[in-house]
Protein backbone atom coordinates (compact mmCIF):
# COMPACT_ATOMS: atom_id res chain seq x y z
CA UNK A 1 0.00 0.00 0.00
CA UNK A 2 1.19 3.61 -0.63
CA UNK A 3 3.20 5.00 2.23
CA UNK A 4 1.00 7.67 4.28
CA UNK A 5 2.09 11.26 3.77
CA UNK A 6 2.47 13.70 7.09
CA UNK A 7 -0.07 16.90 6.54
CA UNK A 8 2.63 18.89 4.97
CA UNK A 9 3.45 20.85 1.76
CA UNK A 10 5.64 18.43 0.20
CA UNK A 11 5.62 14.72 0.28
CA UNK A 12 8.87 13.13 2.12
CA UNK A 13 9.42 10.57 -0.41
CA UNK A 14 10.60 13.49 -2.13
CA UNK A 15 13.14 14.81 0.15
CA UNK A 16 15.15 11.59 1.00
CA UNK A 17 18.04 13.18 -1.19
CA UNK A 18 18.46 9.35 -3.39
CA UNK A 19 16.96 11.46 -6.23
CA UNK A 20 19.62 14.11 -6.17
CA UNK A 21 21.39 14.59 -9.84
CA UNK A 22 19.08 12.32 -11.60
CA UNK A 23 16.83 15.89 -13.11
CA UNK A 24 13.74 15.35 -14.57
CA UNK A 25 12.78 14.04 -18.06
CA UNK A 26 11.85 16.88 -20.74
CA UNK A 27 8.59 15.12 -21.08
CA UNK A 28 7.61 16.03 -17.56
CA UNK A 29 8.97 19.68 -18.09
CA UNK A 30 6.09 22.20 -16.57
CA UNK A 31 4.71 19.80 -14.71
CA UNK A 32 4.27 19.93 -10.58
CA UNK A 33 6.54 18.60 -8.54
CA UNK A 34 4.12 16.62 -7.03
CA UNK A 35 2.48 14.23 -10.01
CA UNK A 36 -1.30 13.44 -9.61
CA UNK A 37 -2.74 10.48 -10.78
CA UNK A 38 -4.49 12.54 -13.30
CA UNK A 39 -0.98 14.15 -14.67
CA UNK A 40 0.01 10.66 -14.69
CA UNK A 41 -2.39 9.74 -16.69
CA UNK A 42 -2.28 12.36 -19.40
CA UNK A 43 1.45 11.95 -19.41
CA UNK A 44 1.73 8.31 -20.26
CA UNK A 45 -1.60 7.05 -21.42
CA UNK A 46 -2.14 4.79 -18.59
CA UNK A 47 -5.45 4.55 -17.03
CA UNK A 48 -5.91 6.19 -13.66
CA UNK A 49 -7.24 2.47 -12.38
CA UNK A 50 -3.58 0.93 -13.69
CA UNK A 51 -1.13 4.21 -11.76
CA UNK A 52 -3.16 3.54 -8.61
CA UNK A 53 -2.57 -0.17 -8.76
CA UNK A 54 1.09 0.68 -9.47
CA UNK A 55 1.69 2.86 -6.68
CA UNK A 56 -0.75 0.93 -3.84
CA UNK A 57 1.56 -2.55 -5.08
CA UNK A 58 5.02 -0.80 -4.45
CA UNK A 59 5.94 -0.66 -8.17
CA UNK A 60 5.79 3.31 -8.54
CA UNK A 61 6.66 5.27 -5.98
CA UNK A 62 4.56 7.35 -4.24
CA UNK A 63 2.18 8.96 -1.25
CA UNK A 64 -0.62 9.65 0.39
CA UNK A 65 -1.87 13.26 0.97
CA UNK A 66 -5.28 13.33 2.52
CA UNK A 67 -7.49 10.91 0.16
CA UNK A 68 -5.58 11.67 -2.94
CA UNK A 69 -2.11 9.56 -3.94
CA UNK A 70 1.15 11.59 -5.33
CA UNK A 71 4.16 10.63 -6.80
CA UNK A 72 7.47 13.09 -6.93
CA UNK A 73 8.05 14.18 -10.10
CA UNK A 74 12.09 13.23 -9.84
CA UNK A 75 10.86 9.84 -8.37
CA UNK A 76 9.24 9.19 -11.62
CA UNK A 77 11.60 10.28 -14.20
CA UNK A 78 13.99 8.24 -11.88
CA UNK A 79 11.67 4.95 -12.31
CA UNK A 80 10.76 5.98 -16.18
CA UNK A 81 14.80 5.62 -16.89
CA UNK A 82 15.63 2.53 -15.56
CA UNK A 83 12.56 1.14 -17.02
CA UNK A 84 11.03 -0.33 -14.34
Amino acid sequence: MAQACEHSAFCPLSARGDDAGTGDAQFLAGLPDLLTVQDLHAVTGLSEQTIRAEINGGNLPGCRIGRRLYVPKARFAKYVLKGA
